[in-house]
């Protein structure tokens, strides 16, 4: 028999400079519409980050050039490359998750563009959006800021899911140590280990 070459579950993967190729993001609306996911749905997942994002929408002046436009509370209708990376980043994401459900996503380099002093608020509506969509996040960082916002975002909550592996690397070989969430926290809280 022919072994079949389409994954078993959805993947999708964001790399830590998509969020800043406009074409992209339009590309990833329009396959979330073409699937059948509700703007609605992105729209909510979004507002889990930022409750005043009203509508979004692909328009084109003159037919020339179409271009993602965001309806904000405060600021009205602009095009999306008027909003910070961090708000494009989070809604790279937002735009993939749903195409998603129920599978994988894979995220480089997951804190980048988010300011650290937002990465718990960004990390913890990353977690209920994963978890509202079935979805399993893989993401990768070199941020113990990333690594201790998200051990601030699932403390208290039971998520014995939540895995870290640090790879070790020798000149014999390259090793992967799975740390848990009580082990990850003792080790950052208690003994203030580097952990990356």
């Amino acid at each position: 028999r022919k072994a079949s070459t389409a994954p078993l579950l959805p993947v999708a993967t964001i790399s830590p400079v998509s969020h800043g190729v406009e074409q992209v993001q339009i590309m990833r609306f329009t396959e979330a519409t073409l699937e059948g996911i509700t703007k609605r749905e992105v729209l909510d997942m979004v507002r889990l980050m930022d409750p005043c994002v009203q509508d979004m929408e692909i328009l084109s002046r003159q037919g020339i050039r179409p271009t993602l436009y965001i309806r904000h509370r405060d600021v009205g209708l602009s095009p999306l490359s008027a909003f910070g990376d961090g708000v494009r980043r989070i809604l790279m994401i937002a735009l993939t998750l749903p195409t998603v459900k129920n599978g994988v996503l894979l995220v480089d380099e997951i804190e980048t563009a988010i300011h650290t002093s937002a990465l718990s608020q960004a990390f913890a509506w990353l977690v209920q959006a994963c978890a509202h969509s079935n979805v399993q996040l893989f993401a990768t960082t070199h941020s113990i800021e990333a690594v201790d916002a998200l051990l601030e975002v699932t403390a208290g909550k039971r998520h014995p899911e939540f895995v870290v592996y640090r790879l070790q690397r020798t000149p014999e070989a390259t090793t992967a140590k799975r740390l848990d969430h009580q082990k990850l926290s003792t080790l950052r809280e208690e003994l203030g280990q580097e952990v990356r």
